[in-house]
């Protein structure tokens, strides 16, 4: 006879076909961004393109495919999500970070002009995805540890 205090955790499972889809879209995709890759860059020949940049996306693609694919059917969305404090949290930090990268982005700019400092894109798009992330990372820990 159940009781009241049965704490057992009713696991849910996704069908066996999402899975499959999922393996079969996230190492396709791999292999499409490896093989662009390997038309798209002339050093080290079109196998050693692919293979590195399928090896390396392989994990970004198979977890994006998991999360549109498979997650769906193992959690049931929460109705009120938007509601709750985590939320408010995450706006407040994101809409932060969001503004203290225009602003940073703008007097390094500034500088970089006055000094006549060439950067690559590649490296200040690296270093506005890194900065956003610790930028927002850090404004949601001091939300969450205030509690407010």
């Amino acid at each position: 006879m159940p009781n009241s205090f049965d704490t057992t955790v009713q696991k849910i499972k996704a069908p066996a076909s999402s899975y499959a889809l999922m393996t079969l879209v996230g190492l396709g995709s791999a292999a499409a961004l490896g093989a662009g890759a390997g038309w798209l860059r002339e050093t080290g020949g079109w196998w050693l393109n692919f293979a590195v940049f399928t090896a390396a996306t392989a994990g970004p693609c198979l977890s994006l495919a998991w999360a549109t694919l498979v997650a769906p059917h193992m959690e049931k969305p929460d109705p009120h999500a938007e509601d709750n404090v985590e939320a408010r949290w995450t706006e407040r930090a994101t809409s932060g970070a969001f503004l203290d990268l225009i602003v940073g982005a703008g007097i390094l700019l500034a500088a970089a002009s006055i000094l006549d400092i060439e950067i690559s894109g590649s490296a200040v798009l690296s270093g506005v995805i890194v900065l956003g992330a610790l930028d927002a990372s850090v404004r949601y820990l001091l939300a969450r540890g205030r509690g407010a």
